[in-house]
């Protein structure tokens, strides 16, 4: 931010440290890292590097800065996707309508374009599979439900937030949702106001225009044009309206450091006096938002139940009907959870889900099982069906009813269970149904390639208890390519052939 301010807009070294220092102490970040964000709080990262390149492309077009462009985009890519895709589409209208010799602008472009390319180049290992895969997720959920967040009870509400949200106390600001977490600050838009005025005609014009578009999306429900966004699949698949914002502070941020700057020479009191309240107010917030404390601890699994899980060297999947195994222990413990909580899911899966935990849901969630679902129903899973998904450990607040459950330990108010029926994660179908002790043992098992051991060949017929997905391969004897076929609505079934050895399952999107 700093060298984006120095050497790109050209400010004083003073006004782009204070560029800098107020960026970094910006409200909505301090949201960011309260909220746990973390793809959010690393594309706060990369911003600032795309709008040097862009600058620095617009006044010295060249293969460098194409470069430091493409590698900033990937950044946001990598970080968060719907950042990437807003900064693309502010970086494009920056393009266009920046102050330049007109008779650069055409090289301008073309470096512009080879940026694009670059990024298109370095994000395409992961943008390629995402847009394969994108049909077959819960987000087109959202466009029947068409809701977005956050919701405001007034346009006043709106204001006082992103001016002056200290009128509501400290303990008002820990109680603020991290998605209407936009203040500004008040002396920060004062010192915004006064680079504003100092600006060209043409760019007050253009200030105000991109101000006007980004508080009309953001006013979501209290926006006077709610009912034409609402009406739009691009901004319903958004979810957030607030995830815009940064644009807003972007601008706040360069404006009030250009304001700063002019004040060097007009009033070196006021100068400081509005950047020294500026930065008191931006941190005082920022500290309080951050600070908030958890308003609902936990209540996870006890240790003594993961040792015992830990202990089954085997192959399977574990269980928990509230979700009381967080993503961190799993991923330390190496344990396949059942549940989970992500922005999507793949749409089969989501579905079999209902049938997995037995409870009944049909819109657009965060987690598995939904919220509303586990924090107030006793559910009682089904455990055939889990068997048949591999989940041989299930541990549950309350007693479990189906026979198939046999108890192993009660701990801190869980009780373990283990699904006494459960099939190996890979096995032979045969016509009796009895596939329990017929494992095709898995030797490689690996993100994009799953290796099967079938020289027992028990069956022409192979199930993995993988969820299945159209861009998923399966080789015989690694090279001779066979048709996955979907099994129990959500598995993977290949058949094979007497002299298979062993199946590879590839990743192969289109």
């Amino acid at each position: 931010m700093y060298f984006a301010s120095k050497d790109g807009f050209k400010f004083s070294k003073t006004a782009s440290i204070f560029a800098a220092v107020i960026y970094a102490v910006s409200p909505k970040f301090a949201g960011y890292l309260e909220a746990g964000h973390f793809g959010l709080i690393t594309a706060w990262t990369f911003l600032p590097f795309v709008i040097y390149s862009l600058v620095k492309l617009t006044k010295s077009p060249n293969f460098k800065w194409s470069l430091v462009l493409a590698v900033s985009f990937a950044g946001l890519f990598f970080s968060h996707i719907l950042t990437f895709l807003i900064a693309l589409v502010f970086s494009f209208g920056f393009l266009i309508f920046s102050d330049k010799n007109r008779k650069t602008f055409k090289e301008s472009f073309i470096f512009f374009v080879l940026a694009v390319l670059l990024t298109f180049g370095l994000t395409s290992v992961s943008l390629l599979p995402q847009l394969s895969w994108k049909n077959q997720t819960t987000r087109s959920m959202l466009i029947s439900e068409r809701d977005v967040y956050p919701k405001w009870t007034s346009k006043f509400e709106f204001i006082k937030l992103a001016v002056v949200p200290w009128t509501v106390g400290t303990q008002g600001l820990k109680t603020i949702e991290t998605e209407k977490t936009i203040s500004l600050g008040l002396f920060c838009l004062i010192l915004a106001l006064i680079g504003f005025l100092r600006l060209s005609k043409k760019n007050k014009v253009l200030v105000l225009f991109a101000a006007t578009i980004i508080s009309l999306i953001v006013l979501n429900n209290a926006s006077p044009i709610y009912k034409l966004l609402l009406s739009q699949d691009l901004y319903v698949l958004t979810r957030v309206s607030t995830r815009v914002w940064f644009a807003a502070v972007l601008i706040t941020v360069f404006l009030a450091a250009y304001g700063f700057d002019k004040l060097q020479k007009e009033n070196k009191k006021i100068r400081y006096l509005l950047g020294a309240l500026a930065l008191a107010e931006l941190m005082f917030i920022s500290w309080n938002i951050i600070s908030k404390p958890l308003t609902n601890e936990p209540n996870y699994a006890s240790e003594k139940i993961i040792n015992q899980i830990k202990k089954d060297t085997g192959k399977f999947r574990v269980f928990c009907l509230n979700r009381c195994i967080s993503q961190k222990t799993a991923a330390e413990e190496g344990l396949e959870l059942t549940e989970g909580y992500g922005t999507l899911q793949q749409i089969n899966y989501y579905h079999y889900f209902i049938q997995l935990s037995q409870s009944y849901f049909n819109k657009y969630s965060l987690s598995l099982p939904p919220f509303e679902i586990y924090l107030y129903e006793k559910l009682q899973p089904h455990a055939p069906t889990l068997a048949e998904f591999n989940v041989k450990y299930v541990i549950s607040p309350h007693e479990l009813t189906d026979k198939n459950f046999l108890l192993i330990t009660k701990d801190n108010g869980y009780f373990l269970y283990e699904n006494i029926i459960v099939k190996p994660r890979a096995y032979f179908l045969t016509r009796n149904g009895d596939n329990k002790n017929i494992e095709a043992p898995i030797t490689k098992y690996l993100p994009n390639r799953i290796h099967v051991d079938t020289s027992k060949h028990l069956s022409e017929t192979v199930v993995l208890a993988e969820v299945y997905n159209p861009d998923w391969y399966a080789y015989l004897n690694g090279k001779e390519k066979t048709r996955v076929e979907e099994y129990s609505k959500v598995m993977r079934l290949i058949k094979i052939k007497p002299d298979t050895s062993f199946i590879v399952f590839k990743y192969r999107p289109f």
